[in-house]
């Protein structure tokens, strides 16, 4: 997760704002990396006490953040298939009048669940989700949770 501020700044300016003393390592990445390879970032950390603020700074080469991203991807991809999966299977257990209703409602509360956990930020499906869900404990006979 990023933290509550997130702020873009050149290596130059952010050499000149490093504390006194800071770590050698951290003073070499932010001068020697190259941009068109390689990304820089830097970090401001809590430490063990309330007022240490550590600061770290890392290159990371831009191809092993395209892998992390595509490998990322992938899993949103296989996560959102088996969500699509869970939902159908609700949508035709809504179609058994006797006890359809109650397995629709884990079918859409396990598809919330995995959307949730993988962090998606799908809202429409989410949404539809809810929706499909408070219809299937409505039917249940379940109107506190519809």
């Amino acid at each position: 997760d990023l933290g509550e501020r997130v702020i873009y700044r050149r290596s130059a300016r952010l050499l000149e704002q490093l504390p006194a003393g800071d770590s050698q390592g951290s003073q070499e990445a932010l001068s020697s990396y190259d941009p068109r390879a390689e990304m820089c970032v830097c970090a401001e950390v809590l430490g063990a006490g309330h007022d240490d603020v550590l600061t770290f700074v890392a290159r990371l080469p831009l191809r092993l953040a395209a892998e992390k991203q595509a490998e990322q991807r992938e899993k949103w991809a296989a996560t959102r298939k088996q969500i699509m999966g869970m939902k159908a299977l609700g949508n035709e257990e809504m179609r058994d009048r006797d006890i359809g209703a109650e397995l629709a409602t884990k079918a859409y509360e396990e598809a919330l669940r995995l959307s949730r956990d993988a962090r998606l930020e799908d809202a429409q499906l989410d949404a539809s989700l809810l929706l499909n869900a408070a219809e299937a404990h409505a039917r249940a006979g379940q109107w506190e949770k519809s």
